[in-house]
């Protein structure tokens, strides 16, 4: 992997941490980036890396297929908001339990609260991938903390 990749990936890390509401607002991020001269190529590149290390592969995902795992119904406001293939990759998330009830209503929160009129898969995909990008740094934060606590 690029060298400049994982530099924006760290990146992107710091400022999630730093600021976790900036994972609602990718392009706050691609501005960052680009200023510290990024490419977007790179940006996209350290976002697909971010995807298939939380989210795994696109082309790995499995069909929603129904299962045991309780169905979530969404509200007017939230489908409204997203496109059939975005319902589908949240089930998808949901039932392959990459995404918690918490999680979830988390990323539809942020969805409700976007001015983005209609989320798309890959729009979605990317605001879930970060979520739980966030969602494993701020868990690392925490052990480092409590393992940094123990040692002293």
């Amino acid at each position: 992997m690029n060298t400049r990749i994982m530099d924006a990936v760290g990146l992107i890390s710091r400022y999630i941490s730093e600021s976790p509401e900036i994972v609602n607002n990718p392009t706050q991020i691609d501005d960052e980036l680009m200023g510290l001269g990024f490419s977007s190529k790179e940006i996209k590149k350290a976002y697909r890396w971010i995807e298939e290390n939380t989210l795994g592969h696109p082309k790995d995902e499995t069909r929603f297929v129904p299962s045991d795992v309780p169905l979530r119904v969404f509200t007017k406001a939230e489908s409204s908001k997203l496109k059939p293939a975005a319902l589908g990759l949240l089930h998808r998330c949901y039932e392959r339990g990459l995404l918690d009830p918490m999680l979830l209503d988390e990323v539809l929160e942020k969805v409700v609260q976007s001015e983005v009129e209609e989320f798309g898969e890959a729009d979605l995909r990317r605001m879930v991938a970060l979520h739980l990008f966030n969602r494993v740094q701020s868990d690392w934060k925490e052990l480092l903390l409590s393992t940094n606590t123990l040692v002293h």
